[in-house]
């Protein structure tokens, strides 16, 4: 893996793997030269984004190879890898030595297979963003456990009082102004609301999902 790397384009970072990139911006009235620099451990300690995490957000996003997916911007694109991260949390990697003679792969060395943690390997099963949204490009299962809709399900929801929204109440079914309840800041935990508002919670990944198995490469 490079160290540092020089060039006009800051993709360098996460494809060729550099830990840190000059990117020129161009020349100064007094001849000087502006450069934008950027660093792997900062980027990573400031902004909690891995090398991976970046690959994803430029398949999200667009670089000098894709357009990006419609309708997903940075704001989006960033939210998208916190929760995919928060439903699969980064791996650490391997501390295991190879054998001696061989390589990461258990073959002779430089002719190993890849860790299912390497960037361009196996993705490890669908466990992190970049390999989430990858799945979701090639329309294959990405690990996820999807809660349907109670309400398309056929699952009738009970009554609940319509004035402190809770299920054990005693005026449920009904909306009157003797239930006192009405600032309870607590959610129903009744079976029907807990499935709910977990559907709810993953409207938007279900969103991003659709948005990105329907995108096509766009040079």
């Amino acid at each position: 893996m490079k160290q540092k790397i020089y060039k006009r384009s800051s993709n360098y970072y996460s494809y060729i793997g550099a830990k840190s990139v000059l990117k020129t911006l161009g020349l100064k009235d007094d001849r000087s030269v502006e450069i934008e620099a950027f660093n792997a451990d900062e980027i990573q300690s400031r902004q909690g984004l891995s090398r991976r995490d970046l690959i994803a957000a430029m398949l999200l996003l667009g670089s000098d190879f894709d357009s990006g997916v419609r309708l997903i911007g940075p704001t989006k694109a960033r939210m998208l890898l916190r929760s995919l991260n928060t439903l699969f949390p980064p791996t650490p990697p391997s501390s295991a030595k190879a054998p001696k003679g061989e390589g990461p792969g258990g073959g002779e060395k430089g002719g190993g297979k890849r860790d299912k943690g390497d960037v361009g390997g196996e993705d490890g099963g669908g466990r992190d963003a970049l390999a989430v949204v990858l799945r979701w490009m090639e329309g294959s299962d990405d690990s996820i456990e999807w809660v349907a809709d109670p309400r398309e399900t056929g699952a009738r929801k009970p009554p609940h009082c319509g004035q402190c929204g809770q299920m054990d109440c005693k005026y449920k079914g009904k909306r009157t102004k003797e239930c006192h309840s009405g600032a309870v800041t607590v959610p129903c935990c009744c079976g029907w609301c807990v499935v709910q508002r977990a559907f709810r919670r993953q409207q938007p990944l279900a969103i991003a999902k659709q948005r990105v198995s329907q995108h096509k490469v766009r040079i």
